[in-house]
C-alpha cells in the first residue's frame, strides 16, 4: 500500500477520484495532518536548527531531513493528506526564470528583473539555474526518504501571468498590457512551454509508482498529472482582458494536465468566474475568501458555490470553521465538494467526518 503513513489512504484516494470525477467529496484541512503525541511512524531525529533563512528553505539535506522529521510525528485524519512541501515559494518558476529571491521565514519573494522588454531575451528553461538544481536536489532527497510512507508535493510551479508579473513587476506588466500587448502574449506562451519542461522533470521524480501525484499548494491529490492554476495578478484587469491574455495558457495547461484546480484568489477575482467556466478541461475551481469578508462555506458565497458546481466544476472551498460544514452540505450536497476545514485536533477533525458521512449517505440514500 502507498503512503503507509496513513492507514485510511484507500478511502482518501477514494473520497479524491469520487471528487474530480463530481461523484464524491473530500474532507481535509490547509496543511499536512496534526503533530500526534503517540509513537511516531518512525524514529527520525531533529536536525539542527540554523539562522540562515536561504539555507533553511533550500538547503536540500537541510529541507529534505526536517520534513521527513515533521511527517514522522503527524496523523492524518480524514482526507488528510500525508504530503510535504518541497519549496516555500508559490511562484517558483520566477525562479528559474532569472528573478531574484529573497527568504522570509515563512515564505519567499521575488525581484524584478526584466526592465527593458523590448531588448529582453525569450523566456527559456536551462537545468542548470542555482534555484532549480537546488529543488531537484531536494526533491530527489524527499522522494528517498518518502519511500511510500508519505507524498513528495510538487512545489508552487504554476505558469502564467503571476510568473511574468514577478520577472517585470506588477505594475509595469499592467502598462504593458496597452503598451507591447503582443510582447505580454508572447511571453506568457514562453513561460507556459517553460512549466511544460519543469512539471515533466519534476513530475518525474515524485510521481507514485502508479503514476498519481501530489501538489503541495491547495493540497492536491490525483491519479495522473495534477496542477493548480493562478493568476492574482489578473484581479487588475478586466474580464475583456482576462479572456483575450489568460484564458489560452489556462486552456493550454488545462488541457495538457490531467487534473487542475484554479486559485481564485478573494472578492476581486470573482469576476473571472465567468470566464473560468467555459474552460472545458478545467476540472475545479478553488475560492479563498480573503480578510475582512466572510469565512469559506458562509452562506454568502453560496450563489457563487452553486454556479461553479452547476456548470460541472469540482469546488474547494478554504478558511471553513466546522460549524459551517453541515450547513453547506444540506445546501449544496456533497458531489464535487472538497472542504478544508480548520479543526483545532485529529480528533474534531475524525468526528466531524462521521458527521458529515453520516449526513452524506442520509441524504444520497433520500435522493435515490
Amino acid at each position: 500500500m502507498l503512503n503507509n503513513w496513513k492507514p485510511n489512504w484507500d478511502e482518501t484516494r477514494h473520497h479524491f477520484t469520487g471528487w474530480w470525477n463530481r461523484e464524491d467529496m473530500v474532507l481535509s484541512m490547509w496543511g499536512h495532518g496534526y503533530v500526534s503525541d503517540d509513537t511516531p511512524h518512525a524514529n527520525v531525529p531533529l536536525p539542527a536548527p540554523v539562522s540562515d533563512l536561504e539555507k533553511w528553505h533550500t538547503d536540500p539535506a537541510l529541507v529534505a531531513s526536517r520534513w521527513h522529521h515533521d511527517l514522522s510525528r503527524r496523523v492524518f485524519p480524514a482526507d488528510t493528506l500525508p504530503i510535504v512541501r518541497p519549496g516555500a515559494g508559490t511562484v517558483e518558476l520566477a525562479a528559474y526564470l532569472g528573478a531574484e529571491v529573497s527568504f522570509q521565514e515563512q515564505t519567499v519573494w521575488y525581484d524584478a528583473v526584466i526592465s527593458d522588454p523590448d531588448g529582453c531575451p525569450s523566456l527559456t528553461f536551462d537545468p542548470a539555474n542555482h534555484w532549480y538544481v537546488l529543488m531537484d536536489d531536494t526533491l530527489r532527497r524527499l522522494a528517498t526518504l518518502a519511500d511510500g510512507n508519505y507524498m513528495v508535493g510538487l512545489p508552487g510551479i504554476s505558469p502564467n501571468l503571476d510568473v511574468l508579473a514577478e520577472l517585470r513587476g506588477t505594475s509595469e506588466i499592467m502598462m504593458d498590457f496597452f503598451d507591447r500587448p503582443d510582447w505580454v502574449k508572447q511571453k506568457l506562451e514562453e513561460i507556459d512551454a517553460v512549466y511544460f519542461e519543469v512539471y515533466d522533470r519534476m513530475y518525474d521524480i515524485v510521481k507514485q509508482p502508479d503514476g498519481s501525484s501530489a501538489f503541495y499548494p491547495f493540497m492536491l491529490w490525483g491519479p495522473g498529472k495534477v496542477t493548480q492554476l493562478q493568476g492574482d495578478a489578473s484581479a487588475m484587469i478586466s474580464e475583456d482582458m482576462f479572456r483575450e491574455f489568460m484564458m489560452p495558457g489556462l486552456q493550454r495547461v488545462a488541457e495538457w494536465t490531467d487534473y487542475s484546480l484554479f486559485h481564485v484568489d478573494g472578492p476581486g477575482m470573482i469576476k473571472h468566474v465567468d470566464a473560468l467556466l467555459e474552460i472545458e478541461t478545467l476540472d475545479a475551481i478553488q475560492f479563498t475568501p480573503g480578510p475582512g469578508v466572510p469565512r469559506g462555506g458562509d452562506p454568502h458565497w453560496f450563489e457563487m458555490y452553486h454556479k461553479i458546481l452547476d456548470a460541472g466544476k469540482c469546488l474547494q472551498a478554504v478558511w471553513m470553521s466546522p460549524e459551517d460544514v453541515l450547513p453547506l452540505i444540506e445546501e449544496l450536497g456533497t458531489k464535487g465538494l472538497y472542504l478544508m476545514v480548520e479543526c483545532k485536533s485529529a480528533e474534531e477533525m475524525d468526528d466531524l467526518e462521521k458527521k458529515v458521512r453520516k449526513l452524506a449517505s442520509s441524504r444520497n440514500s433520500v435522493l435515490s
